[in-house]
């Protein structure tokens, strides 16, 4: 076996296990080889080098894989735009070798039918390339659409994901066309064409959920996760816009919760619990019981999306890894601790008031209402119920800058 063909086996497995850090230092060295004017005319080399371009762009723009000072968009698109240059560089002399030969055959040919031959290779070599290249533009696309704040670039991002899908659906690669509906739907996300959004992911979904056994159990498992996890962010933009609007948006924010914990179940069939990518879905899990109002479950989610992130950060070798997610999940940790802190106190208050108003003759009655008093204090005390943690109940305590900072949006979503 080929030295480079043991470091993409290794690559390969450091990915499914999580180890990206791994991952990305096996294909680096492999991105080290540089290929000769001899190597670009051959077909197998470039394609087996482009694979390696692209996946170790997806590693810099989903995972992060970065060194401390790095943009995780701009090495991606740096990796991604030499993957893409090695693809038009070898169609091209392709293409004139192509051409060299068929006027060879025919020397009599005109200059209007070379071209036209021309034109014709050229077609045929880009359709065999489409796999590698709708990839790229995949790339291209989601590495900006994940990182621009301020919707600059929606225009190129449009472009770049209908070329993808336009290639895609050229060769019928059905798993890859639901990839790209999945992004277009992140595109309208975050234009907030809420409806759009929801089209484009169910469709996806859709087309997941049709993929054929053979396209294998986990990895049918780890996409339909993809979508579910969508869905679910979205149900949540949805449910924060009509908070803004009307007060509590329960129902969406529980239609959401559905949506992610579905999800986390998907992505640990896919790979296994404790897995990164499964830290998308608990991340929404948590976002959802903070809205919800129940605090304990929310404290519970934020610990685990915590564990899971500091062992990532901890394996990764230096590189960032999600540093700033994690930062946001220790912050979104802190707020709910200082709500759940403020509610025990008000609770305290008012149960110590009522004991005081009662008198002694209330203890002894029967019944005892220091006892239920009691009894509904301590068990406010060790599980915070949704009436008394509610967003309600947040306001009573720290007015509507509190609400509206539990209401923030806190993930990004698994492109």
């Amino acid at each position: 076996m080929k030295q480079v063909d043991v470091l993409q086996e290794m690559e390969s497995e450091h990915e499914q296990s999580g180890d990206y850090a791994h991952a990305s230092q096996m294909l680096e060295v492999a991105m080290a080889l540089r290929l000769t004017g001899e190597d670009l005319a051959d077909a197998k080399i470039v394609r087996a080098k482009v694979k390696d371009l692209n996946k170790l762009g997806e590693l810099k723009w989903r995972y992060r894989v970065v060194e401390e000072g790095q943009n995780p968009r701009d090495e991606a698109i740096k990796v991604l735009d030499e993957a893409r240059r090695l693809v038009e560089s070898h169609i091209e002399l392709a293409v004139k070798e192509k051409s060299a030969k068929s006027r060879r055959g025919s020397i009599l040919m005109e200059r209007r039918n070379s071209s036209a031959v021309e034109e014709s290779n050229l077609e045929k070599l880009q359709e065999e390339w489409a796999p590698e290249l709708s990839e790229i533009c995949q790339g291209l696309a989601v590495a900006r659409l994940i990182f621009n704040t301020d919707r600059s670039e929606d225009g190129e991002i449009a472009k770049l994901l209908k070329e993808a899908l336009d290639l895609r659906e050229k060769v019928q690669a059905t798993d890859k066309m639901a990839e790209t509906l999945n992004s277009l739907g992140m595109l309208k996300q975050k234009q907030k064409a809420h409806k759009d959004a929801e089209a484009y992911f169910l469709k996806s979904l859709e087309l997941r959920r049709q993929l054929k056994p053979s396209f294998g159990v986990k990895e049918k498992a780890q996409v339909i996760a993809q979508s579910l996890t969508s869905l679910g962010m979205l149900w949540v933009d949805i449910g924060d816009a009509e908070a803004s609007a009307h007060g509590k948006a329960p129902s969406q924010y529980e239609k959401a919760l559905d949506f992610l914990m579905k999800a986390k179940d998907a992505y640990e069939e896919g790979f296994s619990e404790g897995h990164p990518k499964v830290a998308w879905a608990i991340e929404g899990i948590a976002n959802c019981h903070t809205k919800i109002g129940d605090l304990r479950k929310a404290d519970e989610a934020w610990e685990e999306v915590i564990r899971i992130r500091m062992k990532l950060q901890q394996e990764g070798g230096g590189k960032k890894l999600f540093a700033k997610e994690l930062s946001k999940a220790n912050d979104a940790k802190s707020k709910v601790m200082e709500v759940r802190a403020a509610t025990r106190s008000k609770l305290k208050q008012n149960f110590l008031k009522a004991k005081r108003s009662s008198g002694s003759g209330g203890e002894a009655s029967v019944g005892g209402t220091g006892n239920y008093l009691g009894n509904c204090f301590l068990k406010a005390l060790t599980s915070t119920s949704r009436q008394s943690s509610s967003l309600a109940s947040d306001s009573e305590l720290g007015g509507s800058e509190r609400s509206k900072q539990l209401r923030e949006p806190l993930l990004k979503s698994d492109a």
